[in-house]
């Protein structure tokens, strides 16, 4: 079990756009759909890109610099465009609450 951390206001999250903030030491991209509201480590899995600068639709993000498409439900890469090997992206728990986003992230390890 984690941690909340206030990520941002809910006001700051325009549909389908994503949005990066830094909770915790971590760089995660936020953004709500038409399918939710949802939290990514904003790092592509192919080449270390940030995923925020991609575009959202429905239950799917694009990353802009080669075209791998995640999962925003799961993290999983649905299309690798070729590439191999690519590992699913951290996803995280969240909530909405009094105006704004709290995201959860996990205890570091001591």
């Amino acid at each position: 079990m984690g941690s909340m951390h206030r990520a941002a206001e809910s006001a700051d999250l325009v549909l389908d756009k994503p949005l990066a903030v830094r909770v915790g030491g971590r760089e995660i991209l936020l953004v709500r759909t038409a399918e939710g509201l949802f939290a990514l480590e904003d790092l592509c899995p192919h080449a270390q890109q940030p995923l925020s600068t991609g575009k959202a639709t429905g239950s799917l993000l694009t990353c802009k610099h080669h075209g791998v498409r995640i999962d925003l439900g799961t993290g999983r890469v649905v299309e690798s465009m070729g590439f191999l090997g690519l590992q699913p992206v951290e996803r995280f728990e969240l909530r909405e609450e009094a105006g704004a986003i709290w995201i959860e992230l996990p205890e570091e390890a001591h």
